[in-house]
């Protein structure tokens, strides 16, 4: 994963966004591969967060609010619920100078284990209520106070978003 940071002015409002190139590869379980390359625009006033994919097919991801939106050639494809993640992106960590704790700390999220397994440092975060959002938890992992892992938990700690660094130092 490869990303370049930088700060341009949106031409549609004048609104500050940040934008990097990115380029992933995927490699599945029977072998296949996919390559993805693209951008990613974060605005900062609207909380918004779009991804536009150059490769393998033009396609742009629209993130804002619990909206996630698919368009394929500026038409609306499709839409769906998507847990509001946008205050844990690393565009608003870095704006808001909350990197170092994630912006965890300024959340209903109260950390509630935290153990220490082959040198890699294992926090779990809950809300101590009962809440709508699908959000219930998360588990972070940390390595020489890198963050090399942070999984989002819904209900029965099914996993339903996750960031993860592999590398053979973190194994």
């Amino acid at each position: 994963l490869f990303f370049s940071i930088s700060q341009v002015l949106s031409s549609q409002d004048l609104s500050p966004a940040y934008y990097a190139h990115y380029t992933t590869k995927e490699v599945f379980q029977d072998g296949s591969v996919k390559l993805t390359k693209g951008e990613i625009f974060y605005r900062s006033v609207e909380k918004q967060l779009v991804y536009k994919n150059l490769i393998p097919s033009p396609q742009s991801i629209v993130i804002q609010d619990s909206l996630l939106r698919v368009y394929e050639s500026n038409k609306l494809q499709n839409s769906f619920p998507y847990p509001n993640l946008l205050d844990f992106s690393i565009f608003h960590l870095i704006l808001t100078s909350k990197l170092k704790d994630y912006g965890l700390h300024d959340t209903p999220f109260q950390i509630v284990e935290t153990k220490k397994e082959r040198g890699v440092v294992l926090t779990r975060w809950e809300v101590p209520h009962k809440t709508k959002s699908s959000l219930k938890a998360f588990e972070m992992a940390q390595k020489d106070g890198k963050l090399v892992g942070l999984i989002g938990l819904g209900e029965n700690d099914q996993v339903i978003s996750g960031f993860f660094s592999f590398s053979k130092s973190y194994c």
